[in-house]
């Protein structure tokens, strides 16, 4: 008797074979997504200072948290400074639509100061861990980071939206992965 191969199932195993070999292929060449962006300029080094200049209560405790958690996670190290050019406050701003903003300078690629702040028209009625997320998003752009495309980084556009869908509060990979390759 001669034994027949059946033309579809030919075909099925060629398909399952590709598949599995694409997989394979996609798990061995793929690296990790980096939605991270830069903007701005960096810091001359890993050592940056803060100034607080009308914090307290939440605010300065929350921007503290902030602060602990890039140089806790990252290369950076973000210490406070009474001279630093680095400065970090709250105002009341009105409804803007923007939760915070930073402002930066630089000279010769390098930054040279910066101006994160929070706009307490909005933020005064969040829990702290929002409030800090705010800090975390702020100060990154102060860093030098952009805007993400990862809703799973708080430096995506809204920090307030990344916080209210994921919860997060501390830099999440793809920020770190953005402060670590810009300095």
């Amino acid at each position: 008797m001669i034994a027949r191969r059946h033309p579809r199932l030919a075909t099925l195993r060629a398909a399952l074979v590709s598949l599995v070999v694409s997989v394979l292929a996609i798990g061995v060449i793929a690296t990790p997504a980096q939605a991270y962006s830069w903007t701005g300029c960096r810091w001359p080094n890993t050592q940056i200072y803060v100034r607080n200049t009308n914090l307290s209560g939440t605010d300065a405790t929350t921007a503290g948290a902030a602060q602990t958690a890039w140089s806790n996670q990252t290369d950076v190290q973000i210490n406070a400074s009474v001279s630093a050019t680095f400065t970090r406050f709250v105002a009341a701003d009105g409804a803007t639509g923007v939760d915070g903003s930073t402002t930066w300078t630089c000279s010769g690629g390098t930054t040279t100061a910066a101006a994160a702040h929070l706009n307490t028209t909005y933020t005064n009625g969040f829990v702290a861990n929002k409030r800090q997320a705010i800090w975390v998003h702020e100060l990154g752009h102060g860093l030098g980071l952009g805007h993400s495309a990862s809703l799973a980084a708080l430096m995506y556009t809204s920090a307030a939206q990344v916080y209210n869908t994921t919860g997060a509060f501390t830099p999440q990979s793809d920020d770190v992965l953005g402060i670590n390759a810009r300095y």
